[in-house]
C-alpha cells in the first residue's frame, strides 16, 4: 500500500449518491483538485453586475485535467411537469462513482427551461469538483435585490403625541383647536418645532415641560353648591298657622310637637335653620294632617 493512498471503507449498502467503494476515485479527485485552477470569469451577470465563468469555460478548464487523473464527468437531465432534475456524476476508470442531484422548478417555456438547465449544470459541476466558477457574494444574490429602504425619520411617536396632549389638557384645561394651539405655543417657547416635526428626544422634552405645568396647577376643587334659600316669612307664618290648627298644644308643647314632626321628616332640629324647601316639606305634612285629622298631642 502506498503511503499516500486514500483508504475509504466499502459499504454493504452504499447510499444512492456513491458507489460502494470510492478509494481510487477519492485519490484521483484529490490529485485533480491539487492541479485545477478556477476558470477565468469573463461572462457578466447583468442583474448583479458580477462576473462568472460560464459552462463552456468551466468545461474547458476541467475536462483535460479530469482525464489526466482517470476521471470523467457526466450530467443527466430528467424533466417532469413543472420540474427539472439534474444528476451530475464524477466517474473513475475503476468503475467507482460519485453523484449529486439537484431539482428545481421549471417553466414550460423551452428557452427558459434551457437557461435553468445550463445554470444547474454549471453550479452542480463546480460544486462536485470543488471548482469555483464565480465570486462568493455571501448569498446576496439570493436575497431580495430591492434597495434597502432608508430608516424611518426620527420623529415623535404616536404615544408621545398623545401623552403631550394629555399633559397639556391637564395643565390648561383646554381641548380641540385651543389645546393644539397651546401645545404648539409651548413647543415654540422651548425652541422646538411642531409636534409633527419634533424628534423623539424633543418630544420627551415637550412632554416633560407640559407635565411640569400640570403639576404646578392647584388641585381641582368641586364648586361650592349655591347657598340654600332660607324659609320665607310667608312660609313661617303659614307653618305656625297650620301647626296651631293641627296641634292643640301651645307654647313649648307646640314647639316640641313641631320638633318631633320635623325629626320624622328628616328636617333640622331648629326651625330657624329651615330652608325654603324644608319649610315647604313641613307645610305639606301639616296640610295632610289637617285634612286627615291626624294630630299629635304632647
Amino acid at each position: 500500500m502506498e503511503a499516500n493512498e486514500i483508504i475509504v471503507p466499502a459499504l454493504a449498502t452504499p447510499p444512492p449518491w456513491r458507489s460502494a467503494e470510492i478509494g481510487a476515485l477519492a485519490k484521483a479527485l484529490a490529485a485533480f483538485q491539487a492541479e485545477v485552477k478556477d476558470p477565468a470569469r469573463k461572462a457578466e451577470n447583468p442583474f448583479f453586475g458580477s462576473k462568472y465563468a460560464d459552462l463552456q469555460a468551466l468545461e474547458g478548464e476541467v475536462r483535460a485535467l479530469l482525464a489526466k487523473h482517470d476521471l470523467s464527468h457526466s450530467q443527466l437531465v430528467e424533466t417532469t411537469p413543472g420540474f427539472v432534475t439534474l444528476r451530475t456524476l464524477v466517474l473513475h476508470t475503476s468503475g467507482q462513482w460519485l453523484m449529486s442531484v439537484s431539482t428545481w422548478a421549471c417553466p414550460p417555456d423551452i428557452q427558459k427551461a434551457g437557461s435553468i438547465i445550463t445554470y444547474l449544470r454549471r453550479y452542480s459541476l463546480g460544486a462536485i469538483l470543488g471548482v469555483a466558477s464565480e465570486a462568493d457574494d455571501d448569498g446576496n444574490a439570493g436575497k431580495d435585490q430591492k434597495k434597502p429602504e432608508p430608516p424611518p425619520p426620527d420623529r415623535m411617536t404616536r404615544k408621545q403625541i398623545d401623552d403631550a396632549f394629555d399633559a397639556a389638557h391637564a395643565a390648561f384645561g383646554l381641548s380641540g383647536d385651543e389645546l393644539r394651539a397651546r401645545v404648539k405655543d409651548c413647543a415654540a417657547l422651548l425652541g422646538l418645532p411642531t409636534a409633527a416635526e419634533c424628534t423623539y428626544a424633543q418630544g420627551e422634552t415637550l412632554i416633560a415641560e407640559l407635565r411640569k405645568h400640570a403639576a404646578e396647577q392647584p388641585p381641582a376643587t368641586k364648586p361650592k353648591a349655591s347657598a340654600a334659600k332660607p324659609a320665607s316669612d310667608k312660609q313661617n307664618k303659614m307653618l305656625h298657622a297650620l301647626a296651631a290648627e293641627v296641634f292643640p298644644e301651645r307654647g313649648d308643647a307646640l314647639d316640641r310637637a313641631l320638633k318631633a314632626l320635623g325629626e320624622d321628616l328628616g328636617l333640622p332640629s331648629s326651625r330657624t335653620d329651615y330652608t325654603s324647601a324644608d319649610a315647604s316639606k313641613m307645610i305639606e305634612r301639616l296640610q295632610e294632617m289637617k285634612a286627615g285629622g291626624d294630630a299629635l298631642g304632647f
